[in-house]
């Protein structure tokens, strides 16, 4: 009695293998199988259905035009899987191309969504049907869901609402719920790339504070925008974040707080072989500490660093200051300070050049520069910078120190 209990057992248990076998294989089948074979695939290793009937469906019926083939292979997907979300989307295709009436097409796609109401592409079939029916405000509740459960996906529903929504309030009002943070962060970036400002300032101001200032997101925010030439609107994203920030100032130009280079309005520091470069609490213009340029006279090297992006008011003047000591600079071609001014459009390479005096070595002096902004101009960099030469004394050596950098605006009537 035993024995035959086992036999029994195991005989289930090799029906049970068969069957999970021939599912598996049935799904590879229908996977490598051409669209247009792929059901038939699916219903030659599952002829009583299985797990590959339903995608199986959905690949031939992206390419099976013709009506009637369409028809029976719906009608074999339904004797098996009533409830099947593609056997309902179909059927509210079919009634669509029947000019049924929106309601009719409405009720097939929310049968579509009740019997898969987690699937995100039932979701999006969903509003692909209602938008050819005409249906956009459904269309636009349809990808709401979508959305919902695929926030990453973001692109693809805002692309395909720009269709017939182009005010970015409305088309965000539309498309993303006020909690759904993630399809807002991943629509900035999106629209960072396609250089859509007024889309993203949108984004980014119906974001949580504690997201609209996430280092992961605000970092490369600014830097799209710097690059840009939008200045005034880094300023303001910036400005959320550190209270007080205002266009035509200097963040951290007296070396007070560590070197975090959290955007592209702190010092940049990337030196190249041949330098050195570190905050220097022992000696300074003024309390607490100065930057140290170290230059180790192997390198006939370039120097764009460090540098600062600025915000400023176009047409407006403002007036550059610091202070700067050297030590046993070794050649010719000294390190000067440099302001470049960026538009939309345009960079104007000269909007200021402090020169050094000359000698390899110099105390504590003052520098100062007057900056005229264009008024196209939102954004300027100021920087170290120094270039190569084809002197004899090529290689830099020597050290020099940067201290209480700061820009502020000259009124009309300022002396």
């Amino acid at each position: 009695m035993i024995n035959a209990r086992r036999g029994v057992l195991l005989l289930v248990a090799a029906l049970m293998s068969l069957v999970g076998l021939s599912a598996w294989w049935g799904l590879h089948e229908t996977a490598m199988a051409p669209p247009q074979n792929a059901f038939a695939a699916a219903a030659a290793w599952q002829p009583w259905g299985g797990p590959a009937w339903i995608p199986a469906t959905r690949r031939t019926l992206a390419v099976v035009p013709d009506p009637d083939l369409r028809e029976q292979l719906l009608h074999r997907l339904g004797a098996r899987y009533p409830l099947a979300a593609t056997l309902w989307l179909e059927q509210a295709r079919t009634a669509h191309a029947r000019s049924e009436s929106t309601a009719s097409v409405r009720r097939l796609l929310d049968t579509a969504i009740a019997v898969e109401p987690g699937d995100a592409e039932v979701r999006w079939q969903a509003a692909m049907v209602a938008i050819q029916a005409g249906d956009l405000p459904t269309a636009g509740n349809d990808l709401r869901d979508f959305l919902s459960l695929s926030p990453r996906n973001v692109d693809r529903a805002v692309l395909m609402a720009r269709r017939w929504i182009t005010d970015p309030q409305r088309l965000l009002d539309t498309l993303i719920a006020p909690n759904n943070t993630e399809a807002l962060k991943t629509l900035l970036r999106y629209a960072a790339n396609w250089r859509d400002w007024a889309l993203a300032g949108d984004a980014w101001q119906r974001l949580p504070d504690s997201d609209a200032t996430d280092p992961t997101v605000i970092k490369d925010y600014i830097t799209r925008l710097l690059y840009a030439g939008l200045g005034l609107q880094a300023a303001r994203v910036w400005g959320r974040d550190v209270a007080g920030f205002a266009p035509g100032e200097i963040s951290n130009g007296d070396f007070s707080r560590p070197l975090q280079q959290r955007t592209l309005f702190d010092w940049r520091l990337n030196p190249p072989a041949g330098a050195a470069m570190e905050r220097d609490a022992k000696e300074f213009a003024s309390a607490p500490a100065a930057l140290h340029v170290h230059f180790d006279g192997k390198q006939n090297l370039r120097l764009d660093t460090p540098e600062q992006f600025v915000a400023v008011e176009p047409g407006h003047v403002y007036r550059l200051s610091g202070e700067w000591m050297a030590e046993g600079l070794t050649t010719r071609a000294l390190p000067y300070v440099h302001v470049i001014g960026y538009s939309r459009t345009k960079q104007y390479s000269n909007l200021a050049r402090i020169n050094a005096a000359g000698q390899s070595d110099w105390p504590w002096q003052p520098f100062t520069a007057t900056l005229t902004i264009p008024d196209d101009v939102e954004v300027i960099r100021v920087r170290l910078q120094r270039d190569p030469t084809g002197d004899f004394d090529r290689n830099i050596a020597g050290n020099l120190w940067l201290d209480d950098i700061r820009i502020s605006e000259q009124r009309e009537n300022s002396e």
